[in-house]
């Protein structure tokens, strides 16, 4: 029997990944935590995976606890301060070559050129960053409404070659670096939700 695509479904996950996805584009301000906190308070009345479920608790948390200010200052120190000792590279390039702007990018351009698709007008940030490459595969799941099959093969060839090793690789340095207590979290649910996408795709394994 033909697939179909369940367009509850691509709703649900589209705006799963527009959450994880708002956590890194910008500075956080207080309709954003706003927006975070409902959202995740929301999350955390249901179980999912144990992993999603554990971040979503520990977010709730710091949440609870941590204000606007604090979170800028977390923002600020991992993201932008090009001069402060706590900062973190969101590249793939960066993760999985040693260096920005390496045969990792290269890839992820060839990808999307090969897919059709083409990096948001007035994004700045290269293909191969985080927000970029959620939002790349976000697009991947929209394109289930017109090609299934063809939109699924393209999501498992994004996340094993380049949205999942970034996301492992990111949370390592994340672990280890002292300021990133909320920003951790934020990575965990990104993994523990990339890995759910994964089930979408192939099934048990």
């Amino acid at each position: 029997m033909e697939q179909r695509p369940d367009f509850q479904l691509i709703k649900i996950r589209s705006g799963i990944l527009d959450l994880i996805k708002s956590f890194f584009t910008d500075e956080p301000d207080a309709e954003r935590i706003s927006l975070w906190r409902g959202v995740i308070f929301s999350l955390s009345q249901d179980s999912v995976t144990p992993e999603i479920d554990q971040a979503v608790s520990r977010l709730s948390q710091i949440l609870s606890h941590k204000g606007i200010q604090e979170l800028q200052d977390e923002y600020y120190e991992l993201f932008i301060n090009p001069f402060g000792r706590y900062q973190v590279n969101m590249t793939a390039s960066y993760h999985l070559d040693g260096r920005n702007y390496g045969p990792t990018l290269a890839a992820c351009r060839r990808f999307l050129i090969d897919a059709g698709i083409k990096k948001r007008e007035g994004v700045t940030e290269s293909e191969d960053s985080l927000p970029v490459m959620i939002d790349i595969y976000q697009s991947l799941v929209e394109a289930e409404r017109k090609e299934l099959l063809k939109a699924k093969t393209l999501q498992g060839e994004f996340l094993e070659q380049f949205l999942m090793p970034l996301s492992v690789s990111l949370i390592k340095a994340l672990e280890e670096n002292p300021r990133a207590k909320f920003y951790e979290g934020c990575c965990h649910l990104l993994l523990g939700y990339l890995s759910m996408e994964k089930y979408l795709i192939y099934g048990a394994t």
